[in-house]
């Protein structure tokens, strides 16, 4: 199974399949926020600019959850 981080690698399988597909850090450090939120049972609430991949940054941990 993949942890989040490697979703959104350069090599990930989000960069495999998306031609225009951009790493950016603020997606991977709440991506990894949610995932430990999810993992320990916690509530979040997160803020992120526009840009910064909040819908990717949600689901993924939720589906690899």
């Amino acid at each position: 199974m993949h942890n989040v981080i490697d979703v959104f690698s350069e090599s990930g399988p989000l960069a495999k399949s998306m031609d225009d597909y951009t790493v950016r850090v603020e997606q991977q450090e709440l991506s990894v926020l949610i995932a430990a939120a999810i993992d320990n049972h916690e509530s979040l609430v997160c803020e992120a600019g526009t840009g910064t991949g909040k819908t990717f940054a949600y689901l993924v941990p939720a589906i690899l959850s």
